[in-house]
């Protein structure tokens, strides 16, 4: 199993390596290109227009190599369905900036609502299915029984990695170097629960 999960973030990443520079201009001629709030530094201004909807490689890129390598099962299914649901909110995010010219795309509060509601989703369906509520410690024999705490402590999860960069995301792609530290970490993880 770890060596399928290498062989998904790999093919994933050099998709994404490939396609980017055709899709990036392709963004540009479509004017996907991010607004800069009036009250923010002057400096920024001149970073209007830098192409925006990134995210949309990597969902398509992690798609496909999920579809092509990883094993046909209820959690991979459940982890796709959660990863272009919350890309779905990013595109609206982004749609909302460049299609109605809103600068501040979706409010802090209607994503916070999609994310929940998405969790809420993710989590009926997993206990629908009668998924342990035990939480392993990676690369541990170890594991813990949350019981009750497991939905909290899941939309907790949740919430908190998939804001975790999105908050740092902006003007000069910071997107990519916070989500490839987070990406990185998590594959570790993933593997180390495997064994």
């Amino acid at each position: 199993m770890p060596q399928i999960i290498i062989l998904t973030i790999v093919a994933a990443f050099l998709i994404v390596v490939l396609l980017a520079p055709l899709f990036i201009p392709l963004l540009h001629r479509l004017k996907f290109g991010q607004s800069i709030r009036e009250e923010g530094p002057q400096s920024h201004q001149k970073k209007s227009g830098t192409p925006t909807m990134g995210g949309t490689i990597i969902l398509l890129a992690l798609s496909v190599t999920v579809l092509k390598f990883a094993t046909n099962s209820l959690e991979i299914f459940l982890l796709m369905l959660v990863t272009l649901g919350y890309g779905l909110l990013g595109f609206l995010d982004d749609f909302i900036k460049i299609v109605l010219k809103r600068n501040l795309g979706l409010t802090a509060k209607q994503k916070l609502f999609g994310q929940l509601i998405i969790a809420l989703i993710f989590y009926y369906l997993l206990n629908q299915n009668g998924h342990s509520t035990q939480v392993f410690i990676p690369g541990t024999e170890f594991n813990i029984d949350l019981a009750w705490i497991y939905f909290p402590f899941m939309i907790l999860m949740m919430i908190g990695f998939s804001n975790a960069v999105n908050l740092t995301d902006g003007l000069d792609g910071l997107l990519s170097g916070t989500a490839a530290v987070a990406f990185g970490a998590l594959a570790v993880i993933a593997t180390c629960a495997q064994k």
